[in-house]
């Protein structure tokens, strides 16, 4: 028997709060990473809606500078600066993890485990001190990197290999 989506609500709600919480806690400044350095340079040259400079400038890890530069211009909306671009360019990689945590909660569920086990999942998903390790650093795209590989190794796992290859 299919589950109602609004019994998602309530976890969905812990787990985007528990997101909120961890970059709240982490986020606090770039002054302590290597995001000045690295990314910085390349996300000022996007805002200033130089796309070669960004380009230019990419670090190592451009990759994934270019999967969340959209979230690089939002704070452009609202005046945001720099710690402004710095938080938002965390959002998919938090989103990400709310969204595993989600996914593991429903599947726990629907193979009739009991509501601590479902909700311990979550909160390991969630709320864990590895993405805390992640955003300490202002590493968020190891975050969705993770986030990424575990998907992929489900999605294999299940025999669908277009979604896996694509994550």
């Amino acid at each position: 028997m299919r589950r109602p989506r609004s019994a998602l609500l309530l976890p969905a709600l812990a787990a985007c709060l528990s997101a909120f919480v961890m970059a709240w806690m982490m986020l606090l400044t770039p002054a302590f990473s290597d995001y000045e350095v690295e990314a910085q340079p390349a996300l000022d040259h996007l805002r200033s809606g130089d796309l070669a400079g960004f380009l230019h400038h990419l670090p190592l890890y451009g990759g994934s500078l270019i999967l969340r530069a959209p979230f690089a211009l939002l704070p452009g909306l609202w005046g945001g600066g720099e710690l402004a671009v710095f938080r938002a360019m965390a959002v998919p990689g938090l989103a990400a993890v709310v969204l595993l945590g989600l996914f593991v909660y429903e599947r726990a569920a629907a193979l009739g485990h009991g509501r601590l086990f479902c909700w311990g999942a979550l909160a390991l998903c969630a709320a864990n001190p590895l993405t805390l390790r992640a955003l300490e650093p202002g590493h968020a795209e190891e975050i969705l990197v993770g986030v990424l590989c575990v998907g992929a190794a489900l999605c294999a796992r299940s025999g669908r290999a277009l979604p896996a290859g694509v994550l």
